[in-house]
């Protein structure tokens, strides 16, 4: 694993997000008007599935929430790929509005790069 550049101990980091395999529901939590001094909150219920790729160096994230209040939906997927030789993750997110991804994140356990994570809480539990 990588952290600033430093390889730390032996940890190859391939396992790092083995925990998420499996079919999970999922609540989610978004802020209507983010860094406003707003508290008024959203909530999407739904499920999210995570399945292995490659050999374990990837895995898929499916993931579909939708408001009961006004059946507004937000479904994604989370693309993970393991390089073995720099021992990182990179994550790839899409959603259904766009059909595209952006640039990935660099993540591993124990350190992830970046947090876009400001207006949204999101738990999920195994089904």
């Amino acid at each position: 694993m990588r952290i600033n550049g430093r390889i730390l101990d032996n940890h190859d980091g391939q396992h790092d997000f083995d925990f998420l395999i499996g079919d999970w529901n999922a609540q989610l939590k978004r802020l209507l008007r983010p860094l406003t001094g707003s508290t008024d909150w959203v909530e999407f219920k739904g499920i999210t599935n995570c399945r292995p790729i490659w050999g374990g160096r990837g895995n898929i994230d499916e993931f579909t929430v939708e408001n009961s209040s006004d059946g507004a939906k937000i479904e994604g997927l989370t693309i993970r790929l393991y390089d073995p030789q720099t021992q990182e993750w990179s994550l790839y997110w899409a959603n259904n509005k766009t059909g595209t991804t952006g640039l990935p994140r660099k993540a591993g356990l124990l350190a992830a790069e970046g947090n876009s994570s400001i207006a949204m809480y999101l738990t999920v539990r195994r089904l």
